[in-house]
């Protein structure tokens, strides 16, 4: 599933000229992913065409190349038996799946592949020398032949073997089970089953009621929150071992959904911000049924529920305008909301029944949209939940487009990036910063342990090879976090946006929020709260910035640096908003004030390279630390002008004025914002109005960054 395939070196056989030759392609796969293929030959430029490939789109449906897709979604890690049959003389191609036909159609790409090339099983060719969606699972049994397979030949067996019926149904969380089974021929019949998601199943014997009738029954610890799921193993007369279902019974066994009457939330919730969902369905889904029983009527004063609108690009409210909006306010699997209350309390659910764990659940990701105002793209933040009741790595989910990346979790404080599980009850944030729906698939497949520290493969965190680094910064000012940024070199990462970036989640709450800005990317113009950047480069410059609620409070930035910058390089922090600079390899925290404004923001560039890069790049800011001080002037005694020289730590207003000796204001020098660093001011020894002072001792006084500095100095005529 990384990078290998099985190729076939090309001959007349295999060639398949669909102008002229017939042939059936023929086999078992099993698999989890999606957008991957399973056999392929020859690719596509402007000279060449593909000769056939079966593949595995982005919906996680069957696809042959010319003719289309279709069928239900075949990425439930179940095994799958595929046929493909074309007729050159109707140049109709026929489709079957698990013995089931999916479609007959007419060829829609008549044009022919005359290169020769192999036959490639598990990816496919981009040309002469690249492969690319590679299959990720177990291929097997691949027959191909030149001639018109019947479908007697491939149809999956039936052994006569069913359900006839369960008792109560559907069945009935903690209360026994029973189960009658149809067999027609049974020596010995076993039934084996497990909790949904789960892997280890448990055995038991089906007593014989008649002799084509069975029955097992399953004591009420086996019916829990999870769901059940069962297959059944028959022993024939003849000492024959048959399953129901007949195709891989232990992958794809029978599942049944369990009812309940009520449940509690395990989550208590208070006034912290906390995202969740719902892993059932539920008879009565309104937030009068389930949140207003125990909180009480709707009053922003104690509680509150709202959730983003992708569209609005806003949070929405509910409130007695919104909460009979259709859509809005729906609390069914996969949807999740915000709530805070200003209590510690929780809420029951009613009656309701676990979501099935016979296929992946499918949640429908939103796209961003362009802003008809700014002409921009607005990501597409989507509030999602674990359908099941069980926790369910987001390794094991499926994505049908590139521009979904990770999951967000909110902790309570702050978001978390690349978070590795998605548990029940709880939300989590999905972007999809494409401009198309995306669709997200859950695959029902227990975690087996929850390891929250764990990195997803493509994480930016994920293992560094060398000649990689990043910088994680982190803002907190009060209660408020967000520690999870970073900027850096991957060497698969390129300029502008790639998969290693990371959009950065509407706020909520007292926030402070640390981000890049890339308004200048034409088709993902946002905000991230990563931007990892590609190799071979003298250096890197990166512009973000920190916005908070928190009013006229200590901002502290951190930063921590993952391996070592290339020999010899440099990192320095500016602060564009203060004119001073920081060494980020000396140093690991900087602090400042928030303002009054709401939001307030701090604008900040970080400087990362070669000595040179370095000093070319720093917009005039001193990459050493300057010192609030006024110097002597020179010459001194003057006449006609004398130089000052000062120097002040940070940009801030500067006010240099001159005084007689009796104290009277005799000239404003400089008033004016300007950054750290050290400036020189010459004084022409005139007054405010132009006119030459006499001889005698003068004052001048520098105010800058609320600290106060004099000297004297004497003009002689």
């Amino acid at each position: 599933g990384v990078d290998d395939y099985v190729s076939v070196d090309t001959s007349q056989d295999l060639t398949f000229d669909m102008t002229s030759r017939s042939f059936s392609i023929e086999a078992f796969f099993r698999t989890d992913t999606l957008s991957q293929v399973l056999i392929s030959k020859g690719y596509q430029d402007t000279n060449h065409k593909i000769n056939y490939r079966i593949s595995i789109n982005n919906q996680a449906r069957l696809e042959v190349e010319g003719f289309g897709s279709g069928g239900p979604s075949v990425n439930d890690n179940a095994c799958h038996h595929v046929v493909f049959i074309y007729d050159h003389l109707t140049q109709i191609g026929t489709l079957y799946l698990d013995g089931v036909k999916i479609w007959s159609r007419f060829r829609t790409d008549t044009e022919k592949n005359i290169t020769n090339r192999p036959l490639i099983f598990g990816a496919a060719e981009a040309d002469s020398i690249h492969r690319f969606n590679y299959f990720k699972g177990y291929l097997d049994e691949i027959r191909i032949s030149d001639i018109i397979r019947q479908p007697w030949e491939f149809q999956v067996a039936d052994y006569g073997i069913k359900v006839d019926s369960i008792a109560p149904d559907p069945p009935e969380l903690g209360k026994d089970l029973t189960i009658n089974l149809h067999v027609p021929d049974g020596k010995k019949v076993s039934l084996y089953y497990r909790n949904g998601g789960t892997e280890t199943y448990q055995e038991m014997a089906a007593d014989s009621v008649d002799s084509v009738t069975y029955r097992a029954i399953l004591p009420g610890t086996a019916v829990t929150l999870s769901g059940l799921e069962y297959y059944v193993k028959v022993i024939t007369t003849n000492n024959d071992t048959l399953t129901y279902p007949s195709l891989d019974s232990q992958n794809n066994p029978n599942a049944e959904i369990v009812h309940f009457s009520g449940l509690k939330s395990p989550l208590t919730f208070n006034r912290e911000f906390q995202m969740f969902s719902i892993p059932f369905e539920l008879d009565t889904s309104t937030v009068e049924s389930v949140l207003e029983d125990d909180l009480g009527p709707y009053d922003p004063y104690s509680w509150r529920l709202f959730w983003w609108h992708i569209y609005q690009a806003k949070y929405i409210d509910y409130n007695p305008k919104t909460k009979d909006i259709p859509y809005y306010f729906e609390l069914v699997p996969g949807r999740a909301y915000w709530l805070v209350t200003n209590f510690g309390k929780t809420f029951d659910i009613g009656s309701g029944h676990t979501v099935s764990t016979d296929s992946s659940y499918q949640i429908g990701l939103q796209p961003g949209h362009l802003d008809t105002v700014s002409l921009k793209l607005v990501p597409g933040w989507n509030m999602i939940g674990t359908p099941y009741n069980f926790s369910v790595l987001w390794s094991d989910c499926s994505v049908s487009s590139d521009s979904v990346k990770t999951l967000y979790y909110y902790d309570g404080k702050e978001f978390k990036i690349d978070w590795p599980v998605m548990e029940p009850w709880k939300g989590y944030f999905i972007c999809n910063e494409g401009t198309k729906p995306a669709t997200l698939y859950i695959l029902p497949r227990a975690a087996k342990a929850v390891t929250i520290k764990a990195i997803p493969e493509k994480g930016v965190l994920a293992e560094f090879n060398k000649n990689e680094w990043l910088f994680k910064l982190s803002a907190e000012t009060g209660n408020a976090y967000d520690t999870d940024n970073f900027a850096g070199v991957r060497l698969d990462a390129k300029e502008g946006w790639d998969f290693r970036d990371r959009a950065e989640p509407p706020p909520v709450g007292s926030y402070v929020s640390l981000y890049f800005e890339h308004k200048d990317w034409q088709y993902h113009p946002e905000t991230y709260t990563a931007d990892i950047r590609g190799p071979d480069k003298n250096g890197y410059i990166w512009e973000f910035a920190v916005e908070t609620m928190v009013q006229e409070q200590p901002v502290t930035i951190h930063w921590t640096l993952y391996q070592k910058l290339p020999e010899g390089w440099k990192a320095y922090l500016l602060d564009l908003d203060q004119g001073v600079s920081t060494n980020m390899l000396r140093n690991k925290t900087i602090e400042y004030n928030s303002s009054k404004e709401i939001p307030n923001y701090h604008r900040f560039k970080m400087i990362v390279g070669t000595k040179e890069f370095v000093e070319n790049h720093n917009d005039g800011i001193p990459l050493v630390p300057v010192k609030f001080a006024l110097f002597q002037n020179y010459p001194n005694p003057f006449n006609p002008d004398t130089k000052i020289s000062y120097s002040i730590p940070k940009k801030c207003e500067v006010e240099i004025v001159i005084f007689n000796i009796i104290g009277q204001r005799v000239k404003e020098l400089v008033r004016s914002v300007k950054n750290a660093g050290r400036y020189q001011v010459i004084w022409d020894g005139r007054d405010d109005q132009g006119r030459f002072v006499s001889s005698g001792v003068y004052i001048y006084r520098l105010k800058a960054a609320g600290k106060v500095a004099t000297r004297k100095m004497i003009v002689l005529r």
